[in-house]
């Protein structure tokens, strides 16, 4: 997180927790709730001078009470403070106003810690992967198929036939000619 209106959204947030208690006595009587935020970060983070670390944003999570998504719509603008403590209501402004485009898809992406844009960059790279790789299958099936039709017919396919599949297949005419000769010719 690095977005100025995030780290003022968080400052909103911290300071709506804490109330009127005294941040040293709040951080004290709750550090074990808080999960090891302590007197500095969380002054931190009220002052809007300090991001949250992907650790710090589990604990705070832990410590309200809400899903990753709540609290992620709530830093971005989506849901108001009210409505972060009330997840129902949380989930359906999520659902309603989530924007996915890639514009808002790269930035955020810009603004995560370095270690965790590679962890999203392997991720797609997984996923794209898997869909490459059935892609790749489901070709390679069609024209193994495409050729077998071609080679397994009783007679020399005609010119056009050869044609046509040396298109479809992506190979040279006289390439595919060569693999009918061989087939039907010895």
């Amino acid at each position: 997180m690095s977005n100025e209106n995030e780290r003022q959204r968080l400052s909103l947030l911290c300071k709506k927790l804490r109330g009127d208690e005294s941040l040293r006595s709040f951080t004290k009587k709750r550090s074990k709730e808080l999960g090891g935020i302590g007197f500095t970060t969380w002054g931190a983070w009220e002052r809007g001078q300090a991001d949250l670390s992907k650790d710090s944003l589990e604990r705070l999570v832990n410590f309200i009470g809400c899903s990753f998504e709540a609290i992620s719509g709530y830093l971005s603008g989506y849901v108001a403070l009210e409505e972060l403590f009330e997840s129902s209501v949380t989930e359906v402004k999520l659902d309603k106003k989530a924007d996915f485009s890639p514009d808002t898809a790269s930035a955020w992406v810009k603004s995560l810690a370095p270690q965790d844009k590679l962890f999203i960059a392997a991720q797609g790279l997984q996923a794209f992967q898997q869909e490459f790789d059935k892609f790749v299958e489901a070709k390679t099936k069609e024209r193994t198929e495409f050729l077998f039709k071609l080679l397994s017919n009783s007679s020399y396919p005609d010119d056009s036939q050869i044609e046509a599949a040396a298109e479809k297949l992506d190979v040279s005419v006289d390439e595919l000619r060569k693999l009918c000769d061989r087939v039907y010719l010895k």
